[in-house]
This record gives C-alpha cells, structure tokens and sequence, in this order.
C-alpha cells in the first residue's frame, strides 16, 4: 500500500510510456506570465516558510507514518521520502513500508525506476513531475520563483476549510506538456500567508495533456533548521482515496549519498 500520493502513478504505466512514445514534438509554448499579485502571494508564502534558509538546503529526510482513511485496508504504513537538488538536477527517493514489505520509486539520474520485491521497472520520467518535494512547500516555491521558465497567476479569492484563501496557479512554461503536467493550483490562507492546500497533476491516460488531479493539505507547521514543515498532510488521490501522513522527523542537509537515488546494485530488471 503506498499513499494516496503515490498510488495512481504505478495504475497506468504502460499506458503512460506508450502515450510518451507517440507523441510528436509539441509546439512552442507561451512565454512565462507572472502577474503581480500571484507573485506577491509567492514571495510572501517563501519568506513565512523560511525565507533565505530556504536557497541553502542541499537535501532532505522526512519519515512519517500513514493512516488511511478510506479503503478496507488497516495496515500500517510508514514512509521514507528523500530529495536532493544541486547543479540544477533534482533527485527523490520515494520509500514505503508496510509489514516487511518495502516498495521505493527513485529517480535514478533522470530515468526513475520502480523498486518492487527485488524488481527493477523502469517508468516515465514525467513520474517526475508528481513526485516533487510538495509537503516541504517553501523549497519548491523558492525553486520556482527562481526559475524563469515558471509562470504566475492570481485565479482570485476562495474559502478553503472556513478560512479565506488566495489562489495562485503555476506552471513550468517550457513546452505544452511540461506545462500540463506541473501545474498546480495553490491555496494561501489570507491571514497568515502560510500554503493551506496544493493541487497538482498526474498522468493518468494516454492524454498526457490532460492528467488527473491529487491534491495535499498543509497543517501542523514546526520549524527545522529555519524552515517551517507541515508536520500533517491529507493527500487526496485521483479517485477520491485520502490519508493522512504524520511526519515523525524532517532533516535538512545530512550529505545524503548518490546512491540513495540509485538501483541496489544486483536488482533484477
């Protein structure tokens, strides 16, 4: 059992890698647009998240638990869920355990692979784009203020939860595709400033310019190392499916190694 987070990726791999085969070059996409407001939203967001702390981290370790609020099943879940950024590459560790089983996604220098009983399968490198590092919201909103290729926009005002939010979408405008599959919707409490809810997008059918949506709920922030972690999650899946994650510990530049994010040696593929 993974979390609802990470479930529909491993659904349709096989139509998602013959999807990502057939497609032809897309067009040119539209120029980065960043409006004002979406970008004062932003830059507020980052510096109650962690401000300038933020650029220094290297990489992180955060373990958890899951309890799953929907489905028959009570087992247990505990999670693993390692990042490392630098030279402009992004690396993630995705680790789940549930009795003695250990199920790992990793990104395997740009061609992630699925970990599976001593099985090795490779998956799409869009996988990627799901799975960011979106529960340390304030690292991935630095990253994409400081990128370029991202847009901005201010979609209004709602209520999300009682309480009155600011939605901001963004996207990486580097082609249709890219732009399809890393959008996402961010929900900021007006008050505080602080990211309540982010929805984000999966590829989930031959269309890989019309995927899925998942969503995650940010509550119970506690600073570390400067930087403020939501301590619980409620991710919602593609089909409604819903946990809540519990983490139990969050570090922050450990020197964590380049083999974390590589295939055990051996493993059958």
């Amino acid at each position: 059992m993974r979390s609802a987070r990470f479930v529909p990726l491993f659904i349709l791999l096989l139509v998602v890698v013959s999807a990502a085969a057939q497609q032809s070059t897309p067009p040119t996409a539209q120029p980065p647009q960043r409006d004002t407001q979406a970008l004062a939203a932003i830059q507020n967001a980052i510096s109650m998240l962690g401000g300038p702390a933020l650029s220094q981290v290297r990489d992180a370790s955060i373990q958890g638990n899951i309890q799953i609020l929907s489905g028959s099943s009570q087992q247990g879940v505990s999670v693993v869920w390692e990042d490392a950024w630098g030279k402009g590459v992004t690396a993630f560790r995705r680790e789940s355990h549930v009795g003695g089983s250990v199920s790992v996604l990793i990104s395997n220098s740009g061609q992630p692979v699925d970990l599976q009983d001593g099985i090795t399968t490779k998956v799409p490198q869009h996988i990627g784009f799901s799975c960011a590092a979106i529960h340390l919201p304030g690292i991935i909103l630095a990253a994409q203020l400081n990128n370029p290729a991202y847009s901005f926009q201010f979609m209004g005002t709602t209520a999300l939860n009682g309480l009155p939010a600011i939605h901001i979408q963004s996207a990486l405008s580097t082609d249709p595709i890219a732009s399809a599959l890393s959008l996402q919707d961010w929900y900021f409490d007006s008050s505080s400033g602080l990211p309540l809810r982010v929805d984000y997008r999966i590829a989930n059918s031959p269309d890989l310019m019309n995927p899925g949506i998942a969503s995650m709920q940010f509550a119970n922030f506690q600073s570390v190392s400067g930087i403020l972690v939501p301590f619980r999650l409620t991710e919602t899946g593609l089909t409604g499916d819903q946990d809540v994650v519990t983490i139990t510990s969050a570090t922050f530049n450990s020197n964590l190694s380049p083999s974390q994010f590589l295939p055990t040696a051996g493993a059958a593929q």
